[in-house]
């Protein structure tokens, strides 16, 4: 039986923080090399967007936060239309124990992505055997009142209508894929959900997908293994190998009138599996991990935008550092950040971190006990 070692990175959020009446159109950067997105399966798409308050953030189903998705040149919007982070995703670094010539492997998304939609797949006594093909897997988004609620910003934003109205045919469509994943939520898988029945298994018809509380909820899986015709995703970021590792991420957000500021955060929990490959040794282990949420925020002009560390925060965020947005009626620059709200944990137990580097935002802990699995 393969042994697994489980990490989780609990509750890094997106905070945004601008004056109202800030709005910027992003200029051009220069064109990063990218590796293939994924393309959409037969049950939904291969990109989506969240979208339910005043932020939107765009990210596929490798849960690569790409720049390309949306209609305004970046990943995070605020407002809807203008930038606010380029580009973004989690990196991580190891030195794995696994008779492999290269101890220290990196992976993750930042301008590359070196991931692939799909779970790990295990046989009958918890060997690998591969992983899923990545166009048969979408990225699963559900809305608790989308039966209810106002549909046509969502399709509008969706569909990259900017001040267009959305037709009939693209609300309905948003609406279709809501309703099919509402009723196929992975829940098996690991996709959270409120078990309003309180028996452990997911009920479409009485409990309710995403996270509990959540007013719309991204969740998706992926991986870092070779493909079926032993082609390599891995080295497309950094030229590392893979070492067997599945990233699951839950996105979600609140949208809340009674409290506006909840309206401009994002929260982010990942979790990852080191599954190994199909001809990783029982005795293989990660002795090391370094995990970073990696970002390349830019406020309009990323030409002259300054970052900080709020160290009492443990908060990594930019600022426009021009006049061109100080409004004399706002005490506030526009700015966007990232906060850690809780460091890694397996088995639900949480790690003590042995260093924590503030603007790299990366964690570094020791030997992770071994789980069966």
């Amino acid at each position: 039986m393969r042994r697994l070692q489980i990490v989780a990175i609990a509750g890094c959020v997106v905070l945004a923080l601008p004056p109202a009446g800030f709005a910027s159109q992003k200029l051009a950067k220069s064109t990063f090399p990218t590796a293939p997105a994924q393309t959409d399966s037969t049950h939904g798409p291969a990109i989506t967007v969240l979208n339910i308050n005043d932020f939107s953030l765009w990210v596929d189903s490798r849960g690569f936060f790409d720049w390309t998705l949306s209609g305004s040149g970046s990943a995070g919007e605020y407002p809807p239309g203008s930038s606010a982070i380029f580009a973004a995703g989690i990196v991580w670094g190891a030195k794995v124990r696994d008779g492999g010539n290269r101890l220290v492997r990196v992976n993750g998304s930042t301008y590359v992505s070196g991931l692939k939609a799909g779970k790990v797949l295990y046989n009958g006594s918890g060997g690998v055997i591969g992983s899923e093909d990545p166009d048969s897997r979408h990225i699963w988004r559900v809305r608790r009142d989308y039966r209810t609620g106002d549909l046509r910003g969502d399709a509008r934003s969706f569909f990259h209508l900017d001040s267009l109205e959305a037709s009939w045919a693209q609300i309905q469509a948003v609406y279709n894929q809501y309703d099919y994943d509402w009723q196929h939520w992975p829940a098996t898988e690991g996709a959270p959900f409120e078990d309003v029945d309180g028996n452990g298994q997911y009920d479409p018809a009485l409990d309710i997908p995403g996270v509990p509380g959540a007013d719309q909820t991204i969740w998706l899986v992926a991986n870092d293994l070779p493909n079926a015709d032993g082609t390599h995703v891995s080295p497309a970021f950094a030229g590392a190998p893979p070492i067997g590792i599945e990233m699951q991420m839950t996105l979600y957000a609140a949208q809340r009138w009674s409290l506006p500021d909840i309206n401009k955060v994002i929260f982010t929990d990942v979790q990852l599996i080191y599954s190994g490959l199909t001809d990783t040794p029982d005795s293989a282990h990660i002795d090391t991990m370094y995990i970073s949420q990696w970002a390349d925020p830019d406020l309009g002009d990323f030409g002259d935008d300054l970052v900080s560390w709020d160290h009492n925060l443990d908060m990594g965020y930019v600022y426009d550092g021009s006049h061109h947005f100080v409004y004399p009626f706002s005490p506030m620059l526009p700015a966007v950040g990232h906060v850690l709200l809780e460091g890694p944990k397996a088995g639900g137990v949480k790690l003590g971190a042995t260093a924590f580097l503030g603007m790299s935002s990366l964690w570094s802990f020791g030997t992770i006990g071994i789980y069966s699995g």
